[in-house]
Parts: C-alpha cells; structure tokens; sequence
C-alpha cells in the first residue's frame, strides 16, 4: 500500500456521499479500497503461513465488502435526493 491511510469517521464518509452527486468521491473510494485489497491479494500469493493467509484473506473480503457498501450507500444517497417521483 503506497499511500498513507486516510482515516475517515464513519459519518464524514456518509457526508460526503451524500454531497457526491457525480460519484467522483465514490470512486475515489473504491478505488483506494480496491487498491489495498490487491495488496492483500498479492500478499497472498506469497506463500504465507495458514493463520496469516487466513488474516489476509480476511482483508481482503472485508475491503471488498467495504466497496459494495459504499456503492449501495451512493446510490441510496441518489435516490434520497431524487425522491420516489423521479
């Protein structure tokens, strides 16, 4: 992982979700998610022992988990915004 982490509270993140109307934020997010996960995955195929491939694996399931929340909040911020009539 190359950049730093950026620690967010939850409530941040969900703040700026709603204001991202053109999903530039979203994908920003999604795609350092994505980004540590390739780490894990390629951590992976290092030939660790069986309790860090565990660990590792659960890295990774968790960030790609993180990413399909993050896609589903956007788009439930989307049609908060546009109301049920839109």
């Amino acid at each position: 992982m190359s950049n730093p982490p950026v620690i967010l509270k939850p409530f941040e993140i969900d703040r700026r979700l709603a204001d991202d109307d053109d999903g530039f934020y979203r994908e920003q997010l999604c795609s350092r998610l994505n980004d540590d996960a390739a780490h894990f995955r390629r951590l992976m195929n290092t030939g660790l022992d069986a309790d860090a491939f565990a660990q590792a694996e659960r890295l990774n399931d968790a960030l790609a988990a993180a990413v399909s929340v993050v896609r589903s909040r956007w788009q439930s911020c989307r049609l908060q915004h546009e109301g049920p009539d839109s």
